[in-house]
């Protein structure tokens, strides 16, 4: 899509000693990349201004990865846009999910600005429709009652924001485009599990049928479906049942 991104170094403050192998490793061969004249080395500044001069808003991008280097299995496909991102992932036992969906609002702020962090750590957030890390949970496809165990395709785009990708049994497109995810299955029953073990501040509600509402910090939003239907079993736990072949989610602020 518009770009890539892959991590230089640390993004914690895991701190020098952690670090040290790593970035020792890690900057002779980008020294070398850059001296072979295959990389460009910039400052952070220099790279923003760059960037804004490229995109008057901030584009789709998408890092994917079918191939687990440790031979586990597992896969991942990322895509983000100004509105969020959402992550498609293969489990080591070959279930599908939904691991992470996150939504970003102008009306949702960071944490930090108007005031001053004064304290050792800090989190930034945006709006959970799913977080796998801090409720540690899955999104998990289910089709004709079972979790659905397959292969990702290779992902391919349309158009500047839309990214498709089909399963390898050739029963399931999945299609991201800004906050929607539209899917198209040809099983005999469909649904999306979701059972969390932690809620991290995050609370939801259902307002009908195919809308659920969520609060978190003061935000309130929602995840509506089309063409499915949305049971909630109490505050942990739902269920979005496929109604017709082709269904969509969506998230937004309220």
């Amino acid at each position: 899509m518009a770009m890539g991104y892959i991590q230089a170094g640390q993004e914690n403050s895991f701190g020098c000693e952690r670090m040290r192998k790593g970035l020792e490793y890690q900057y002779p061969l980008i020294a070398q990349l850059r001296d072979a004249g295959r990389i460009e080395v910039a400052t952070l500044g220099e790279t923003g201004r760059c960037f804004s001069a490229r995109h008057r808003l901030t584009p789709a991008t998408s890092v994917c990865a079918l191939e687990d280097w440790r031979g586990c299995g597992r896969e991942s496909i990322w895509y983000m846009s100004r509105f969020g991102r959402i992550n498609l992932s293969r489990e080591q036992d070959g279930t599908l999910a939904i691991r992470d969906w996150q939504l970003n609002s102008e009306k949702y702020a960071e944490p930090f600005l108007d005031k001053t962090c004064r304290t050792s750590g800090c989190t930034y957030c945006a709006l959970p429709v799913c977080d796998g890390m801090r409720w540690e949970c899955r999104m998990a496809f289910i089709a004709d009652g079972v979790p659905l165990k397959t292969r990702f395709r290779q992902p391919e785009t349309d158009g500047a924001d839309t990214l498709r990708t089909d399963t390898a049994d050739g029963k399931m497109t999945l299609t991201l485009c800004n906050e929607t995810l539209d899917i198209v299955h040809h099983y005999g029953s469909f649904s999306l599990r979701m059972e969390r073990r932690k809620d991290g501040g995050c609370f939801w509600r259902l307002h009908d049928k195919r809308t659920l509402e969520y609060e978190y910090d003061a935000v309130r939003y929602r995840l509506r479906a089309t063409g499915a239907a949305i049971d909630l079993l109490d505050e942990n736990r739902f269920t979005i049942h496929a109604a017709e072949s082709r269904f969509q989610l969506s998230a937004e602020v309220i």
